[in-house]
């Protein structure tokens, strides 16, 4: 880039329409530079100016003009770029983390099939043995009759092992390709606004060494040639800020059962002038749908806030409930955790005490009670100094002091 800017104040020197004559004058009517010919075939009635009293003025016009992009500005895009690498750099975690549990609960659920499967192929042929025993004195057609009914139903059973085992891989790679598939657009999108920033930045810097080679370096037919659609670039560029409207979402996985919790019934045995006891299983088996027992994937907005700062405010229209927690009296302060937790100091008028209570309205413990000589408390906060403002009847405040217990 730099050899073409060269090769075009190489040749700006001399007028483009009459060969050999050199720009030394400037017409101020038509904002250009122009030579002697000019003047007398088409400017002899404009208002123009020798080159060398009117460059001086736009050389500094230039100079001023360039404050408006400070190094600062570059920073704030370099700064920008790197926010959305190390964000590109989280989604790839977030994505290997949960493909790493949807992995670990398959091969769970996997062993809890193959553990099961073995249990009740083993207590199959326990309890077969057991019968063979009892009945050692029956014919071998009733011992094969009973072989072969148990035998059924074990295939049965495996088969519907081997179903779920189908329905949990197929579960698995369904989840495996969602989480790819949606961690892949994000980084896609964030790709696509880095290749946008850095974009404006080579703009930004490619005008910043022009204007500084024009301005240092540059003739007098150079500068007048190039400076007001240099002035004009560089206030283009002036309004053009590292800001980007990306909303980053990770994905979480809420792993379900392993276990199998629904024992197996045993199959009805013919007893043909046979005594023959009832046998039972340890083995298990799911109820229900087997996707319910895999888990599910849950998207969640993710909190990023190095690119929070590039983000525009966005207000929103219709708040959304969460959770509600319904306390008796006065709430006062309300306070979150770094842990997800919420506090509430909460004013119990009735009972003239400061009550704090979990996120989930669970009573915590007790601060202030009536033998702290507190009567009908009505409203609390917590000030800067992280002391205990309480409000009573009658006009009274009290500030409080948090000691630790010995």
């Amino acid at each position: 880039m730099r050899d073409q800017l060269r090769h075009v104040l190489d040749t700006a020197q001399y007028c483009d329409k009459h060969d050999g004559e050199p720009l030394a004058f400037y017409c101020e009517n038509d904002d250009t530079v122009i030579c002697r010919e000019c003047i007398v075939k088409v400017h002899s009635k404009h208002d123009f100016k020798e080159l060398g009293d009117v460059v001086k003025v736009q050389r500094d016009l230039i100079q001023e003009k360039l404050k408006c992009l400070p190094t600062e500005k570059l920073s704030r895009f370099e700064k920008a770029e790197n926010a959305i690498v190390r964000t590109e750099e989280r989604l790839t975690e977030n994505q290997r983390k949960v493909l790493c549990l949807v992995d670990c609960q398959k091969l769970a659920m996997t062993k809890e099939i193959k553990e099961n499967s073995n249990t009740i192929e083993r207590e199959l042929d326990d309890y077969y043995q057991q019968v063979e025993k009892d009945v050692r004195q029956q014919t071998d057609a009733y011992l094969t009759s009973v072989k072969l009914h148990l035998k059924t139903y074990q295939t049965k059973v495996q088969s519907d092992y081997i179903e779920m085992q189908k329905v949990i891989d197929d579960k698995s790679n369904e989840m495996t390709a969602e989480v790819m598939a949606f961690a892949s657009t994000q980084v896609k999108t964030l790709e696509a606004e880095k290749d946008k920033q850095e974009m404006n930045k080579i703009a930004i810097q490619s005008i910043r060494d022009f204007a500084r080679q024009l301005t240092d370096k540059g003739s007098d037919i150079e500068v007048m040639t190039h400076s007001k659609k240099l002035q004009t670039r560089i206030q283009e560029l002036q309004t053009v800020e590292p800001v980007f409207d990306t909303n980053i979402t990770n994905i979480t996985f809420t792993p379900g059962k392993t276990k199998m919790d629904v024992l197996l019934h045993f199959p009805e045995i013919p007893e043909p002038q046979l005594s023959i006891k009832t046998g039972s299983f340890t083995a298990k088996t799911h109820r229900g749908p087997l996707d319910a027992y895999f888990g599910s994937l849950k998207q969640e907005r993710a909190h990023c806030p190095e690119l929070m700062v590039f983000q525009k405010v966005t207000w929103l229209e219709t708040p959304e409930e969460n959770y509600c927690i319904v306390v008796k009296g006065w709430p006062g302060h309300i306070q979150c955790t770094d842990d997800g937790c919420t506090l509430v100091l909460h004013a119990d008028r009735g009972n003239d005490r400061v009550v704090v209570l979990g996120s989930d309205g669970r009573f915590l413990r007790n601060i202030l009670t009536k033998s702290d000589n507190i009567e009908l408390p009505i409203s609390v906060a917590v000030n800067s100094n992280l002391e205990l403002v309480v409000g009573i009847a009658g006009g009274k405040i009290s500030t409080y002091k948090y000691i630790a217990l010995q």
